[in-house]
């Protein structure tokens, strides 16, 4: 969708990428957690279903009694070696419940960005889902992206092999929507969200990054697309610099699929 404010809709820093970053960083579950509970070994998996029910709750207005609990369930069923890395992602997150949702810096810092990369492969390899897909961003392109899907639980692992920073964004036409995918990321950014549904994301800041999107895919016509500006980039201590270009999607970054039941 065509940002009618690209200096206020589509930078790193403001409050719709801030939330792509929440939800990217912690998995992106758009799904119920209960269908992630039995997956990979049992003693280890058993993180699976809280940490992907935290990512659940950042894809919406978080429930701070909710995500407070998930969060030391985390850290109580944290695999040992992710338990540091997980302390991290929850620390951090703890840190974005306090600011009531105001303040997302602790999801911008390098070593958020170490953590997730350990991370979210680790819960892409482990935890159980209907479909997996594995992509790569660079400039400016997206690479291994199916064309088809089945519809279910699915997990797509992003990794950045740009100089810039990239997401994976994901979207799904609206019942009796006809125009484009081409048509609809032509029109200005309201009137474009007026016909999809946002499905989930994942972010990776810098080269060799990754991020995790795990989505409920029903049928329907579906695309993914980067909306950061062109320029936007994170260096290795955190440092961001903010891109004013168009958004990476007008250069060629978008990705239609169509999911069948």
């Amino acid at each position: 969708m065509t940002p009618t404010d690209t200096s206020t809709t589509t930078t790193i820093t403001t409050p719709r990428h801030r939330r792509q970053r929440a939800v990217a960083g912690l998995a992106v579950a758009a799904c119920a957690a209960a269908l992630l509970a039995a997956c990979g070994d049992e003693a280890e998996a058993a993180v699976c279903e809280p940490y992907l029910g935290v990512t659940e709750q950042f894809n919406s207005e978080p429930d701070p009694t909710t995500l407070g609990t998930l969060l030391e369930q985390v850290d109580d069923e944290a695999p040992e070696d992710l338990a540091e890395s997980l302390s991290v992602m929850t620390g951090a997150a703890r840190q974005v419940l306090d600011s009531g949702g105001e303040d997302f810096a602790a999801f911008e810092t390098p070593e958020f960005a170490e953590a997730q990369g350990e991370v979210d492969p680790w819960m892409f390899e482990n935890c159980d889902f209907d479909a997996t897909a594995e992509a790569t961003a660079t400039e400016y392109e997206f690479d291994g992206l199916p064309d088809e899907m089945d519809a279910g639980t699915a997990a797509i692992l992003l990794t950045n092999e740009g100089e810039e920073a990239h997401e994976l964004a994901i979207m799904r036409k609206k019942e009796g929507v006809t125009q484009s995918w081409d048509e609809i990321l032509a029109l200005p950014q309201e009137e474009g969200e007026a016909l999809v549904d946002q499905v989930g994301g994942a972010f990776a800041p810098r080269k060799d990054t990754k991020g995790l999107a795990v989505v409920e895919l029903t049928e329907g016509d579906y695309v993914v697309a980067c909306f950061v500006p062109t320029g936007t980039s994170m260096a290795a201590d955190g440092a961001v610099t903010e891109g004013t270009g168009m958004p990476h999607f007008m250069g060629g970054m978008v990705h239609e699929f169509t999911v069948s039941a």
